[in-house]
Formats: structure tokens, sequence, C-alpha cells
């Protein structure tokens, strides 16, 4: 950088996700005065306070670091093009696709990426809870989340169709439309995607091997908890047609700058897309630090390419 650029980080919230969103958000102010930026931190608990950026003095970018509502579903992006201030990551209606699970997967159908079989259910909607019982017994095993929202919160895996009940009303305690798609077995893998040089790179891909259980919100957030393999051991054409898909996940949805994109990948090595992420975790148990770390870049300089994609003119950094 020929100066020290001015960054905002957005960080908090008011969502189920705020205490993440508060440990990313720490994790990014100290790496960003790490690699030389003037930061301003920013911890919002209503979306009226971004007009408040303006009055911090100038600011160069934004790091969105808030995690479910506001910072994933477009709303923050959404106002930031407003006020014309350049942020990290996708815009307002790449974000707001990735953010709902039943249009990411008619998405990626249409972009011919493979996501497991699902079906929409809505609250209070009994032609689409008939369609989903008739769903989960053809299917035995099937995946129940809420369209809007991450950290697995009101994500719950049924095995037997007598407890669909319980797993639709966990999910609708987040979102009154939920998914039901079918189980992949096999093992969880996230892959970082992000412009490098005007082309789009997938970043090495981490295995998530939970003590137990499935990846839940105390998997991901507890030290120890998980193991992580960087990169996954596959033979190279399987890795090779994961981060094709990854990249061609990011296209399907418009994403900008950067995503993760999460998969399940049966023991056979047959990926399935699941989501897209706009503003993934950076938390010490996060993903995509330890991707970007598998591939030579410290967590401060990661970002610091992260903010370059966000400037309007790339020359501001060198």
């Amino acid at each position: 950088m020929d100066k020290k650029l001015n960054v905002a980080v957005l960080y908090g919230g008011d969502g189920p996700e705020r205490e993440v969103s508060l440990k990313s958000g720490a994790a990014v102010v100290s790496a960003l005065e790490e690699a030389g930026f003037k930061v301003v931190p920013f911890d919002i608990t209503d979306l009226s306070q971004l007009s408040d950026l303006r009055k911090t003095g100038h600011i160069d970018s934004v790091f969105i670091a808030l995690h479910g509502s506001w910072g994933e579903d477009g709303r923050v992006q959404s106002a930031l093009d407003v006020l014309r201030l350049p942020y990290s990551g996708s815009g307002p209606l790449a974000c707001c696709l990735s953010m709902d699970k039943a249009a990411t997967k008619g998405l990626l159908n249409l972009f011919g990426v493979p996501t497991p079989e699902g079906v929409l259910v809505l609250k209070g909607s009994s032609f689409s809870l008939e369609k989903a019982r008739h769903f989960a017994e053809r299917h035995h095993s099937v995946v129940v989340k809420p369209c809007n929202g991450g950290s697995t919160l009101g994500v719950t895996v049924v095995h037997n169709s007598q407890g669909l009940s319980d797993a639709f009303n966990e999910a609708w305690k987040y979102d009154s439309r939920c998914v039901i798609e079918k189980y992949i077995d096999g093992v969880d893998l996230a892959v970082t995607v992000w412009k490098q040089k005007g082309y789009l790179e997938a970043l090495p891909e981490v295995m998530i091997c939970p003590e137990k259980g499935f990846y839940d919100y105390d998997s991901k957030y507890t030290p120890g908890k998980t193991r992580y393999i960087v990169p996954a051991p596959f033979d190279p054409s399987i890795r090779s047609d994961i981060h094709q898909m990854a990249c061609r996940a990011f296209e399907a949805l418009s994403c900008e700058g950067y995503a993760r994109v999460d998969f399940r990948v049966e023991e056979k090595g047959t990926p399935w897309v699941l989501e897209v992420n706009t503003a993934p975790g950076m938390t010490g148990t996060s993903l995509t630090p330890k991707a970007a770390a598998a591939a030579g870049y410290d967590f401060p300089a990661f970002l610091s390419h992260v903010v370059c994609l966000s400037l309007e003119k790339k020359s501001a950094c060198r």
C-alpha cells in the first residue's frame, strides 16, 4: 500500500449470530491493523446506524464481518451502495440469493451444479408439509434447515420420519420457510473462492471432522471439538472437480470478491454443493482463514487482498 487506508469493520448485529460476529469482527480489526490499515471498529445493533459511517471521517472501504441477517441478506450492501461506500464481498443480489437456501438450490440446479434434492416447506402450509413428508419417506434420512440463517442454527438431521415435526418446529424458530433435503452420507467440506489477478481461484479445501455427531454450532465454535484437514486427502481429479464446482457455484449466484462454498462429499468422492456464504466467519475456528493459510497467505495478507478487491480503484493497493 502506498498510504494507510481507512477501513470500517462492521460486526455485531442483533440476530442469533451476534456472538460469532463479535468474534469475527475482533479478529478482522486486529489483523487489518497489523496489515497497516487505519481501522474503525463499528458494532451495529440497528441498520440506521450505517448512516453514522459518514460521521467517522473519510472511509476508503468497509469490511463486512456481520453474519446471518443484515450482513448476508443484502440489506447492508444495499445501504452501503446508497452511501457510495465500497465494501468487501458480494453485492445485494448475490447476498440475497445466497442467503436464501431455496433460491440457492434453484440457481445451482439451473447452472448445472449438483446440489442435494430438496423441497421448500412453508410454516402453516398443509400442502408443503404433506409434500415434505412424502419426500422424507422416500429418502429415509433428510436434513431440515431454515431457508435464511447460518452457523447451523435450527438445522436437524432426521433419520426417522417421526422426528420431522420437531425438526420443522426447530427450523421455524429462525424462519417461516425451511428446506428439507436429502441427507448425503459423507464428509463436510468448505472451499473458499476469491478473485486473484482477475480470475477466480479456489483455495485449498478444508475437510471438517467433528469429534462426534454432525457439524453443529457447538462443534463449529468450541476449540478442540472438530478436527480440520487442509487440504483434504483427495485424488487430484476429485480435488479438481470440487474446485471447479465451487467456482461455478460462485458464478451461478453472481458472487464478487470472495465467498465460501460448502459441500458434502460422499465416500466415493461425489461432491454436492450445500450453500454459499458471502460473509464467511473469521473467528479462531473459522474455515476461510484456514484455507488462506494453507494457500500461503497469513490472515493480515488475506484480508488485505479482500479489502483491495472491494476498492473501485485497485491501484490504491499494490
